[in-house]
């Protein structure tokens, strides 16, 4: 038996059921999860919707911003894309977008939404 990630064990349960042809509606997770940026990304591929916990240290930048390409000097390699403004905390973000809200009332909404 070979180790494997609990990340990618959840997701293999995930194809599993996919073989099955069955989806969950949602797939809730604790923070171990929701810090695993390629969980993140196995969900969204599979077309999954998700709420997953953070543990408060996660930084991101809003979803309307675009990182900026500096022009080209022609000397050594091309320069990289580059955000304006520092990322802030998903915390703040998500206040922001969502308003502040306590665990059931956000709970109600996602349940709202999955009816």
């Amino acid at each position: 038996m070979v180790h494997q990630e609990k990340w990618r064990l959840a997701l293999a349960v995930l194809d599993t059921l996919a073989a099955w042809q069955l989806k969950a509606p949602v797939v809730v997770a604790d923070a171990g999860y929701g810090v695993s940026t390629p969980f993140r990304l196995g969900l969204t591929e599979r077309g999954l919707s998700y709420v997953l916990a953070l543990n408060g240290k996660e930084v991101a930048h809003p979803e309307d911003v675009e990182p900026h390409q500096p022009a080209y000097g022609g000397l050594g390699p091309p320069t990289l894309a580059r955000y304006r403004t520092p990322p802030r905390a998903v915390c703040v973000l998500a206040a922001e977008t969502l308003g502040w809200r306590t665990p059931a009332e956000l709970f109600a909404r996602l349940v709202a939404t999955l009816e």
